[in-house]
């Protein structure tokens, strides 16, 4: 009875997501390795797909009899394709095909890297989950500036997929998932900075200067190469993303000090990397075989 009543002991984690790395892990414990999935293999698949899209379209243009001209809501005529040949009707069930593999396929790694991450977080009893889910709701709005290349992988990912999936399956692995507004996260440092106060600042339309983000994020061509997050006052290098995720745990747990954290500085500097959902299976496997043995 003793056991059943004794309280559960609380461990937090903070889930950074992004294009080039899907998701970046933060444990807030002193000796798990911290985790990041890279989308590279989903941007490759994507690229894959658009180019088969490019291809079809161009033969389907060729295969146009007539059109039909209308006129849009400003007014504006505007030619419509009315009539295919035999090959582009053909063409055009070939590429609403094409669109449903994608579909299938972004759905199949979103569900296996959602569960993956929740195995993995509860293998090292992980109770509460920090993400956001800003990066998703930005695809509705259209307020981003990216490269175009960038962006076209940005808005054709499902992130908000594999978040929804994150959250739909935790209570079957015991953790809570809390939602937090990532402004500033990656701009602040975590370990001699406050994104709390910086937030707040936000909220009454104070200027964030500087000495508020103690840090810079690296960018290509400069000498802080991208992916990489400076801190000022203690002049050190960290991952940008997993800085990211520091501070999403701060959001949600104020009184949480990250800071205690700069003992253990390898934690931020030196994480596992996983290139795909299969090498992350075998990563959790070998991980469970250790705490079994």
């Amino acid at each position: 009875k003793w056991k059943e009543n004794k309280p559960k002991k609380e461990k937090k984690a903070g889930l950074d997501i992004g294009v080039i790395n899907l998701a970046s892990i933060l444990i807030h414990d002193e000796k798990t390795q911290s985790l990041i999935v890279s989308g590279g293999e989903l941007m490759a698949h994507n690229s894959y797909y658009n180019k088969l899209f490019s291809k079809l379209q161009k033969s389907i243009e060729n295969e146009i009899v007539s059109f039909e001209t209308k006129k849009d809501k400003k007014g504006i005529e505007r030619k419509i394709n009315k009539k295919y040949t035999n090959r582009g009707r053909y063409l055009q069930k070939k590429k609403s095909g094409l669109m449903e593999s994608r579909n299938r396929y972004f759905d199949d790694q979103m569900n296996k890297y959602s569960t993956l991450i929740l195995k993995y977080l509860k293998l090292y009893k992980v109770t509460d989950l920090v993400i956001s889910k800003n990066l998703s709701f930005t695809k509705t709005t259209g307020e981003i500036k990216m490269v175009k290349k960038t962006k076209q992988k940005f808005y054709q990912i499902p992130f908000g997929k594999f978040l929804n999936m994150l959250v739909e399956k935790s209570s079957k692995y015991g953790i809570l998932v809390q939602d937090k507004n990532e402004a500033f996260t990656s701009k602040t440092s975590c370990i001699s900075a406050d994104v709390n106060d910086n937030q707040e600042k936000r909220s009454f339309n104070q200027p964030i200067l500087p000495t508020d983000l103690n840090g810079s994020r690296g960018s290509k061509g400069r000498k802080l190469s991208r992916g990489l997050f400076k801190d000022r006052i203690k002049n050190v290098i960290i991952n940008s993303d997993l800085n990211g995720a520091a501070n999403h745990i701060r959001l949600a747990f104020p009184l949480i000090r990250i800071t205690n954290l700069k003992s253990y500085l390898w934690k931020l500097q030196s994480p596992k990397k996983t290139k795909s959902a299969f090498e992350l299976s075998n990563f959790i496997k070998l991980l469970t075989s250790r705490c079994d043995s």
